[in-house]
């Protein structure tokens, strides 16, 4: 396999897997509500689950690219399906320890009023721009 095609697709794969998605969205959720331990049962279980037949079409669309014509298709495609699973559940474990981390930030007092604040002000903002977008 040629180690050039193999980069790119290590860089592929990692900016496919920090795109949230519904499992970014589930592991994050996971870490907020029940904790690294949760969320990082849910990055396993993403991880397996990423065998299934909607990332099969991904692979038959997206793989092909990367393989080296003069090599060996099968131990290619077990290299990068590996490759992409390995990228995918650090990305993942990534979200997760962030968020779980941010739960602990989140559940302070203080931090409930600054999102409060926040949120109050980003809807007044919107607010004001579609009243000045209508005249």
């Amino acid at each position: 396999m040629n180690p050039h095609l193999w980069l790119a697709f290590v860089a592929t794969s990692a900016v496919i897997g920090l795109a949230p998605g519904p499992a970014v969205t589930s592991i994050v959720g996971y870490a907020l509500s029940s904790g690294r331990a949760t969320a990082l049962a849910a990055v396993a279980g993403v991880a397996l689950g990423t065998f299934d037949p909607k990332t099969i079409v991904f692979f038959v669309a997206f793989v092909p690219q990367f393989i080296d014509a003069r090599g060996d298709y099968r131990t290619q495609a077990l290299i990068l399906v590996a490759t992409f699973v390995l990228v995918v559940a650090l990305t993942d474990t990534t979200y997760a320890l962030a968020a779980s981390g941010a739960s602990r930030l989140l559940r302070k007092p203080s931090a409930a009023l600054w999102m409060k604040r926040a949120g109050g002000g980003v809807l007044i903002a919107a607010g004001a721009a579609t009243a000045v977008s209508r005249t």
